[in-house]
Formats: C-alpha cells, sequence, structure tokens
C-alpha cells in the first residue's frame, strides 16, 4: 500500500507565502496556480493507484476537423459586431451538452441560469471532445475553442525569455524540496514543459481575453473549472478591470479536494486574485466542505430540479429490481470484478443488473468493459437522470457525483469500502460494503440509510439565482 498523506499534509506547502515568489515575467503572474493543482492530483492518483479515463481526442479531430473549424470559425467570439454588451458571460464545457425531448442540446450546468437573464447573457463554450453538440436550446452560444486556437497559434511565434526559463528550474528545485509527496523525474518533466509553454502562451491569451472582454463589456463572468488554476489567468485579468467573477460547482467537492481547500497562508493573499470571488454551490452541505477564499452562495442545480419537474417516468410493474452499477472511470478493474461477482450471486429472475460508465470512459467501453457486456450486463448510457428514476439500486465502486444525484431521487446507494473513500467523503453518508458477499446481503435484506435530499440539492434556484444576480453580485 502506497503512503497516504492528508490533503492537510499535502498543503504545508502552502503554509508560508514562499511558494508565491515564483513568477512569470509577463505581467508577474504567479507560476503555482498552474500546477498546483497536477501536483495535487497527481498525489492523490499514485497514493490510491487511481486510473486515469479520459480518452485521446486525436481520433475525434482527425475524423471531425473540417465541421471543427468551420463551427469554430463561424462562431468565433472575436469576430462581428463591436456592440454587443452583455452583462453575464459564462464560460462553460460542451462536455455537458445532452439531448432534450426537442431534440436540441442542453448544458446541464448553465442553459436554465442562462435563460433566466436571457438577453443579458452569453455563453462561451468550448468543444465537447473536437465537437459541436448541436443545435443549442440556448442559443447565444459562441466558441471558446476560437480563442484558445487564436492564442496557441500566436504562442508559437514568441521566443521563451531567459528569465523564464532561469524561473521555471527554480521554482522545479524549490517544489521538489518543499512538496511533500516525491515525484518521480518524468511528473517534473511535465511540470517544466507545461510552465514554460504557458510562458509563451501568456501574451497572446492577455491579449485575446482583452478583446473579448472589451467587446462584450460583461459585468459578471462565470468560469467553469474556476478553482482549478489552469484558468486563474482569466479570473486575475477580469478582477483587475472591474469585472466580478464567480464559479458553478460541477460536481461533488470535500474536505479532501484539493482544487477547494487551500493551505492557511493562502488566505487573504494575493492568491485570492486568481480565484473566483463566489463560489456557487448546489446545496448547504458543500459549503461545510471546502476551505476557500472564495465566497460560498447556495444556489441549487437548476437542470436536476427542472428534469424532476418535467420528467415524471410513469410507474411500472416490474418483475425485477434493476442494479445500476456506477464507474466512477479511475478503477476499472474493481469494477468489472464487483459487476462479474454480483452477476453470478443475484438471482437472474429477481435482479437486472445495468453499468454505466463515466463520461470519459465513453469511448473506452469496449477496451474496458466488453467482458461485461458478454455476460449480459447491460450498457446503460441514456439520460442519467431518467435512469436514475428507474432503478432500484446503485452501486459503485469509488465516489462519483452521480451517488448524490441518485440521493436526490431517494435511491439507495452502496459503495465499497475503500481507503479512497473514507478520504474523499464521510463514509457515513452512503451504505458501506466490504465485499461482494455483503453488498448481496444488504440487497436482499433491503438495507436503508436515511438522508435529506435538500441538504446536497437546494430546490430554489431560481430564487437563489436571481438574489445572486441582483442583491450579491449586485449585476
Amino acid at each position: 500500500m502506497n503512503q497516504i498523506l492528508s490533503m492537510k499534509e499535502l498543503l504545508t506547502i502552502e503554509e508560508d507565502l514562499e511558494v508565491l515568489n515564483f513568477r512569470f515575467v509577463y505581467d508577474n503572474i504567479l507560476m503555482w496556480p498552474f500546477v498546483r493543482n497536477f501536483l495535487l492530483q497527481s498525489a492523490v492518483n499514485k497514493m490510491f493507484d487511481l486510473d486515469y479515463p479520459y480518452f485521446s481526442i486525436s481520433k475525434l479531430f482527425h475524423n471531425n476537423i473540417f465541421a471543427y473549424l468551420i463551427n469554430t470559425i463561424t462562431n468565433n467570439p472575436l469576430l462581428g459586431n463591436n456592440n454587443e454588451s452583455i452583462d453575464i458571460m459564462i464560460f462553460g464545457s460542451g462536455v455537458l451538452n445532452v439531448k432534450g425531448d426537442n431534440g436540441k442540446y442542453i448544458n446541464k450546468s448553465y442553459d436554465y441560469f442562462a435563460f433566466e437573464y436571457e438577453d443579458r447573457t452569453l455563453i462561451i463554450e468550448e468543444s465537447s471532445k473536437g465537437k459541436y453538440l448541436k443545435p443549442r436550446y440556448f442559443t447565444r452560444v459562441r466558441y471558446h475553442d476560437a480563442i484558445l486556437i487564436k492564442a496557441l497559434i500566436k504562442s508559437q511565434f514568441e521566443k521563451l525569455k531567459t528569465l523564464d526559463t532561469k524561473t521555471v528550474e527554480q521554482f522545479i528545485l524549490f517544489l521538489k524540496k518543499k512538496f511533500i509527496y516525491k515525484f518521480d523525474d518524468s511528473t517534473w518533466i511535465r511540470v517544466c514543459h507545461n510552465l514554460k509553454s504557458k510562458a509563451k502562451s501568456l501574451p497572446s491569451l492577455h491579449s485575446c481575453y482583452s478583446m473579448l472582454f472589451e467587446k462584450f463589456n460583461p459585468k459578471l463572468i462565470i468560469l467553469d473549472d474556476g478553482s482549478y488554476g489552469h484558468k486563474s489567468h482569466v479570473l486575475k485579468w477580469a478582477r483587475e478591470i472591474g469585472i466580478k467573477t464567480a464559479e458553478y460547482q460541477h460536481g461533488a467537492v470535500s474536505k479532501n479536494h484539493q482544487a477547494y481547500n487551500y493551505g492557511k497562508a493562502l488566505l487573504g493573499s494575493e492568491y485570492e486574485k486568481y480565484l473566483p470571488q463566489y463560489f456557487l454551490t448546489f446545496g448547504k452541505y458543500w459549503n461545510s466542505q471546502i476551505n476557500t477564499p472564495s465566497q460560498t452562495i447556495t444556489i441549487g442545480n437548476a437542470y436536476i430540479i427542472e428534469h424532476l419537474k418535467n420528467h415524471r417516468v410513469p410507474m411500472e410493474t416490474k418483475t425485477k429490481k434493476i442494479v445500476l452499477l456506477i464507474s466512477g472511470g479511475t478503477t476499472p478493474e474493481l469494477f468489472r470484478q464487483l459487476a462479474l461477482e454480483l452477476k453470478k450471486r443475484l438471482d437472474d429472475s429477481k435482479f437486472e443488473i445495468l453499468f454505466r460508465p463515466h463520461p470519459a470512459e465513453r469511448f473506452l467501453v469496449k477496451e474496458r468493459y466488453q467482458i461485461l457486456k458478454t455476460n449480459e450486463i447491460l450498457l446503460n448510457t441514456g439520460n442519467l437522470y431518467d435512469t436514475l428514476s428507474s432503478v432500484d439500486l446503485i452501486v459503485s465502486t469509488e465516489i462519483s457525483t452521480v451517488l448524490f444525484e441518485a440521493m436526490f431521487f431517494r435511491k439507495q446507494v452502496f459503495v465499497q469500502n475503500n481507503p479512497y473513500l473514507s478520504y474523499y467523503v464521510d463514509r457515513n453518508i452512503f451504505s458501506v460494503f466490504n465485499g461482494v458477499e455483503e453488498l448481496v446481503e444488504k440487497i436482499l435484506n433491503n438495507e436503508t440509510k436515511n438522508y435529506n435530499p435538500n441538504d446536497f440539492w437546494d430546490g430554489n434556484w431560481q430564487v437563489n439565482y436571481r438574489n445572486f444576480i441582483e442583491n450579491i453580485a449586485k449585476i
């Protein structure tokens, strides 16, 4: 077993401000935000032997490059009329787009919020693995890829400054000495490459975002993944010209989630400029799980609330209980073993087993889970909330936001006991099992665990969001 260090131990590097001494030449920008999440997440992955679920998109670009480029160019937010003032600019991800009943794609995180102030909101959206999911339900959408590509091309003509090279090398020596988890050379080579690439791209990125903000004159930006660091320059530049900044929660967070917990020295420091001013959460439970300079505001999850209102699944007389196995994408071997063992032990005449891969695993299903399909464990990729409404039990080998979403639908959730479970969340939230025999026993005995879904998913999203915009952010 690898040595397990708590997030508090990993964050000892942030117990004083020495980590903020290393800066890029351009705009005196801090280096630490751009490597912080990578190093902390890499340490967690190695401590718990977590896999990496994300599929390379090179093949997708090869198959869709022409359509991708046409869409990117025609929806470039930097082109067109220069008098397009809006109040709220949302930077989102097309990965969260799902097809609605009308055949149009709706962004699960942002579209309902965008419609609350439809004429005052613009979404700047990144493609979904090199593809744009169209037509969109909310139509005021431009594509972020155009900015990123333009900045990338311009950065290729930038020469890396000697001082940046020297500072990056000094920073890596500092990190090797001060960061409590010890990595091999390959990790530091990657850190070095990323920092040098960022040094070259910052001038062109600043030029692009300055043009964007000048063109649309937003009063508030909501930036997806804002606390993760890799977009910290956008937050800094926005705040410097008086634009307010926020991030909307997109998944489960916890006291050991590195993006939302910071060392004591960083709280109240210059680092705050690199983080959202507001963190908008799903419910009050999540506010207690984080330690961030951002002000936490409970909003709720618009999509899950509205979906339940509009998609009441008709009651059916079922002859079998449906068990849904949820993959988090990082423990595929453990997930396969559990699924196959559960299939052997549950009576086929009484139970039906489905498995649902993590969204990042969709292109890896054949590689990772063909054996499950061979053993008549059915693949589920339909609308998540329709699925959660119709199944009886949820089982997982790891923590996933889906488990908390299942609680909104008042389903019983079973999670396999492992070191990462206790590390990430309070294990008392879910029904925990140690092995397949114990899981089967709990299922057959109809074990239940009581919880209040409203703690996790505040239902008053419209009131909360309007209160945030009008009375807190004062937009």
